[in-house]
């Protein structure tokens, strides 16, 4: 009888012992599953903090590049405006020979152009991160992409099309006139001068040049110096740079 209540009572002992041990081997698994999603936490959090840093730096070029882009751009649009309104003048008959001599840009009007460069450098690194804007819930980002893609798009195409109307005015200049050469060397003769006074189809070409510059060109410089400036406003806000009239704190 004693050897029973004996075997009992060890296996209540042992029962116990268990139920304890899978208490204490529970709140062990439980301590390191909060442990490890505590380190995953950090480690997410590190993650981000970097993220932000390199996104607030990114954020810094961006702006320098807008910013010379904007003096870029003011610089354009005043040589394009003295250009247009040299062109018009002519395209009105509004010089003579002897008004046209005195005019030392009037027959080089349509013989050059300059191709203007985007500062990319900040996108470019903007576009070379690999993370998750919707997690920021910014749509900053999303908008300095979208402009840059607009903005490159739109300047290659203009670029293009100047550049074709270009060579192709020369080349017409080039194979049908005999004081092309001299021309081409800031020498041109008084034959050349009647040409780019008196010639319809060179005014014809004109009017088309003028047409890009006035109605394409032009306005997509200011349109696009109108959005840098309203993304600089919130760039300045995002890396905490505030402007009053021209002082920055």
């Amino acid at each position: 009888m004693r050897s029973l209540f004996r075997r009992i009572r060890m296996a209540n002992l042992d029962k116990n012992r268990i139920k304890k041990y899978l208490i204490y081997a529970f709140g062990e698994i439980i301590l390191v599953v909060i442990g490890i999603l505590l380190a995953l936490q950090i480690n997410n959090w590190n993650i981000k903090k970097k993220e932000s840093a390199k996104l607030q730096d990114i954020l810094a070029v961006i702006k320098i590049d807008m910013e010379e882009d904007i003096e870029e751009i003011d610089v354009r649009l005043e040589l394009l405006n003295d250009r247009i309104a040299t062109i018009d003048s002519l395209l009105q008959d509004q010089y003579d020979l002897a008004g046209f001599k005195k005019c030392k840009s009037c027959p080089y009007v349509y013989s050059s152009y300059t191709v203007f460069v985007i500062n990319n450098k900040g996108v470019n690194q903007l576009n070379e991160m690999n993370f998750d804007i919707a997690a920021d819930k910014d749509s900053l980002y999303y908008e300095i992409l979208n402009f840059y893609e607009s903005m490159e798009l739109g300047n290659d195409i203009l670029n293009e099309m100047i550049k074709e109307k270009f060579s192709e005015n020369m080349s017409i200049l080039q194979n049908s006139q005999e004081w092309y050469s001299g021309w081409l060397t800031r020498q041109p003769s008084e034959s050349a001068n009647e040409f780019f006074i008196h010639d319809p189809f060179y005014k014809n070409r004109l009017s088309t040049f003028f047409t890009i510059l006035e109605k394409n060109y032009i306005p997509y410089l200011e349109q696009s110096k109108a959005a840098m400036q309203e993304l600089l406003t919130s760039i300045n806000n995002k890396i905490g740079i505030k402007t009053y009239g021209t002082i920055r704190f």
